[in-house]
């Protein structure tokens, strides 16, 4: 009950575990908050069955919306929001240069991304769409 192992089943999953792996290795001295640290990994033949990752479990709960609700205690939801923001502060401390040189990660800009959606949305369905459904989706943005 002390170790977490993936094994992913398909290739594309196979892809994204490596990435993660890389980008967890390249984060682990930054981040002061604990995340996995894959100790145990074998990503050499990209095969499904073959490919894993291992890390020791880190203490705790997710952070899923129904337990949050349930959080009563002031003090603790103060103390979970802290170690949230912490943990965000250190995340994007770290420079978008750093980020594509030395892990060649595209940074991408949400606001960007969320507007070329809205875009496609407003193009390929807005004609299919009753007035008030449109209306209703341009107030959401």
């Amino acid at each position: 009950h002390s170790l977490v192992f993936r094994f992913p089943k398909y290739k594309n999953g196979i892809i994204q575990l490596k990435r993660e792996t890389e980008i967890l290795q390249y984060i682990k001295d930054i981040i002061s908050t604990p995340i996995p640290n894959p100790i145990y990994q074998y990503l050499e033949e990209l095969e499904p069955g073959k490919v894993f990752t291992g890390y020791h479990l880190i203490d705790g709960v997710p952070l899923w919306g129904e337990s949050l609700r349930g959080i009563k205690n002031h003090a603790l939801v103060k103390g979970l929001a802290t170690q949230l923001v912490s943990f965000l502060v250190e995340l994007h401390s770290i420079s978008e240069e750093k980020l594509s040189r030395e892990l060649k990660l595209q940074v991408n800009n949400p606001r960007e991304e969320i507007n070329k959606l809205y875009d496609k949305i407003q193009k390929n369905l807005f004609a299919f769409m009753r007035r008030e459904a449109q209306k209703r989706n341009i107030t959401l943005l």
